[in-house]
């Protein structure tokens, strides 16, 4: 059972997340610092439902947290995340 998830893991296994060019954005300004869904999606010239789904999204995947108040900051490197979180059992 090499490179498989374990059945008692699968309903809380999430694959890594496909990064799109406006989650590649987000990050980056999240890398300047905290910042709030609506200046988010004003610099980036999206409605402020897009850059909120797409935080929820990096959220989900522990890239990003809402610190309160709906102000989002950076976690971690998606790149370096992703390859951890693969359950491997053997």
């Amino acid at each position: 059972m090499l490179n498989t998830i374990h059945p008692r893991y699968e309903s809380t296994y999430m694959p890594p997340i496909q990064l799109n060019d406006t989650d590649k954005a987000i990050l980056e300004i999240l890398d300047e610092g905290r910042n709030a869904p609506l200046n988010i999606a004003k610099e980036l010239g999206f409605t402020r439902q897009y850059a909120q789904q797409r935080l929820k999204r990096l959220e989900e995947h522990g890239h990003v947290e809402n610190i309160g108040s709906g102000v989002y900051e950076l976690q971690d490197d998606p790149e370096t995340v992703d390859r951890q979180r693969c359950i491997y059992l053997t």
